[in-house]
């Protein structure tokens, strides 16, 4: 009596190499997706700490400066250092860009702070003793945007030489 060999049909490889190849593409999908993802927020993670970078060098320098400037407008912050370097951090705007100008050494160019920079604002608040004016405080907004994702970042300096 012969025995009769059980195998696979034509039909059943078929179907398992459909099922194996569906599993294949729904698994290609979900890792082209991390990596999107990933990379997304990788470029965020950096905008937002080069910006807290910037926020924080330039909220340290305001604590200690000798003096700042109460007529410069909102895109920017003019000041004499704690070292009496008289520098201006400037937001343009066109660019997209912060940087930092050294205003008393024309031979050095300027400093690029941050990039991909959607909004800046230096909000100065004003007073005034024995008829002279100064800034108490600072208020600094900052939004940087990676791939149309916009992060904002805000900081406030209290001047310690106007306490």
């Amino acid at each position: 009596m012969k025995s009769k060999r059980k195998a696979f049909t034509i039909l059943e490889l078929l179907i398992g190499m459909v099922i194996f190849t569906v599993l294949l593409a729904a698994i290609a999908v979900a890792m082209e997706s991390s990596v999107n993802s990933y990379t997304t927020n990788e470029g965020i993670f950096r905008s937002l700490n080069i910006a807290r970078q910037a926020i924080t060098r330039i909220t340290f320098e305001l604590r200690n400066a000798q003096g700042i400037s109460t007529t410069s407008p909102t895109n920017e912050c003019s000041m004499i250092t704690e070292n009496g370097d008289d520098v201006t951090y400037r937001y343009d705007s066109s660019q997209g860009q912060l940087w930092l100008v050294t205003n008393d050494d024309l031979t050095d160019s300027d400093y690029l702070l941050c990039d991909n920079v959607t909004m800046l604002s230096f909000d100065k608040q004003i007073a005034s003793k024995d008829g002279v004016d100064y800034v108490r405080y600072v208020k600094i907004v900052i939004e940087v945007s990676t791939n149309d994702i916009p992060q904002r970042i805000a900081s406030a300096v209290v001047i310690r030489k106007n306490l």
